[in-house]
């Protein structure tokens, strides 16, 4: 009888381990399955490394990195600065206004374009690790956050009220807010989207621009608006010039970090940025001496004619697009303290910048990411002021260790760039 109670309780634990099997199986398949989605979301979105270090591999040539930077100062709030300086000073005071103030802004950007180029990576997470802390780097993106917004709008406001103003296609606000979504649809998509961006507005804005100013110069009709006493001093020209782009000076890492070495970092810094941030505020001085008004919009109006559309509008996408890049993760992470993925930041862009409401929840993987801290990293990563850590409860001297250690391990990689 003992046999036999034995032998009917035999199949008891092999339909145990069968169910065990089959769970086991599913939650594989799953795992598999989110991790397909996952990789495709990837390869559509692209990654763009913002709580890590960028990979050798993710970085871009020179030439677009090159373009991006162009474009970047080839900005119509750039030239509008440019023609606010050129209507209240002297050609002489004018010009040496732009060329100290770009003096300044050219030797910060060497110094953090070449650190973002060296550490790969952000301005928060640097900040993070060189001295601020947590309630500093906070601070920093509080500030920073706060300026990109408000260019962010004002370039949008800007090309709604020139698009208005030029085509009288309707109201202003509509155009904000097309401008807005357009320039926040690249952003969704990251960098790499930005440097495409940056290869055709950049070239068509300098060739536009270049073409007011050759018919500023040539038209026998517009006299010469040039003050006998500047109103505003050298100093305050050099503040003006200095001020308008500090900001976007100090987020350099955000960018240079995709910039394959330091001699790179410095050549983009001393030519494409620089070179462009100085000939379009000079191209500004010039218009609004030439026709005796700092009204930008007007003057292209009636320069190019409809020629100033395409002025309006490339002229604010590359900036603006970096605005809003370097702004809204700061503050996500800085007021919504959640756990996320790098994955889920980039739609979280697109949702926020619009004003909508923030969706709640989180998805799990099992697939294994790097982090700067050596963990599982980026499927549990708290994120809060711009601050990644893991969920292991890692201490700060383990994280400052393997940031050494990711240095070195990166420097020995040799795999094909990007372009």
């Amino acid at each position: 009888m003992a046999d036999l109670s034995g032998m009917a309780t035999d199949p008891e634990p092999s339909a145990t381990s069968s169910d065990e099997a089959t769970s086991t199986m599913s939650s594989e398949e799953a795992s598999v399955k989110e991790n397909s989605i996952e990789e495709a979301a990837e390869q559509i979105l692209g990654s763009d490394y913002a709580l890590c270090r960028v990979p050798r591999h993710a970085r871009y040539s020179w030439p677009s990195m090159a373009l991006e930077q162009m474009a970047q100062g080839g900005c119509i709030a750039n030239v509008v600065l440019g023609a606010e300086i050129g209507h209240k000073m002297t050609s002489t005071d004018a010009l040496l206004a732009v060329l100290l103030g770009n003096l300044i802004l050219a030797l910060m950007g060497l110094v953090l374009g070449m650190i973002g180029c060296r550490e790969g990576m952000t301005t928060s997470m640097l900040g993070r690790w060189t001295g601020l802390g947590v309630v500093g780097t906070g601070l920093l993106s509080l500030i920073t956050t706060g300026s990109l917004f408000g260019w962010f709008g004002i370039q949008a406001a800007i090309a709604g009220d020139g698009l208005e103003a030029i085509g009288r296609l309707g109201y202003a606000w509509t155009w904000t807010l097309a401008n807005g979504a357009l320039v926040t649809f690249v952003v969704v998509f990251g960098f790499r989207w930005m440097v495409g961006a940056s290869w055709i507005t950049g070239p068509i804005f300098l060739v536009v621009v270049i073409w007011a100013c050759v018919v500023a110069l040539q038209d026998s009709g517009h006299k010469k608006h040039d003050l006998e006493l500047s109103e505003l001093s050298l100093l305050h020209g050099t503040g003006i010039v200095v001020g308008g782009w500090v900001v976007g000076t100090t987020i350099a890492s955000d960018v240079f970090r995709f910039a394959r070495s330091k001699r790179q970092a410095a050549s983009l810094v001393a030519l494409p940025r620089s070179c462009s941030l100085a000939v379009y505020m000079v191209a500004g001085v010039l218009l609004a001496q030439a026709y005796g008004t700092d009204d930008v919009i007007t003057i292209m109006h009636e320069s190019v004619g409809l020629g100033a559309v395409v002025v309006v509008v490339a002229g604010e996408m590359v900036i603006n697009c970096t605005n809003i890049y370097s702004a809204m993760p700061d503050l996500f992470r800085k007021y919504f303290y959640v756990s996320m993925k790098r994955l889920q930041d980039q739609p979280l862009i697109l949702l926020l910048s619009q004003g909508a409401k923030h969706r709640a929840g989180r998805r799990s993987s099992s697939r294994r990411r790097t982090c700067c801290c050596n963990c599982d990293g980026g499927d549990n990563m708290v994120v809060a002021a711009g601050i990644g850590s893991c969920g292991s409860g890692g201490s700060s001297s383990r994280v400052r260790i393997s940031i050494s250690t990711s240095r070195r391990r990166m420097s020995r990689r040799s795999r094909g760039w990007k372009y």
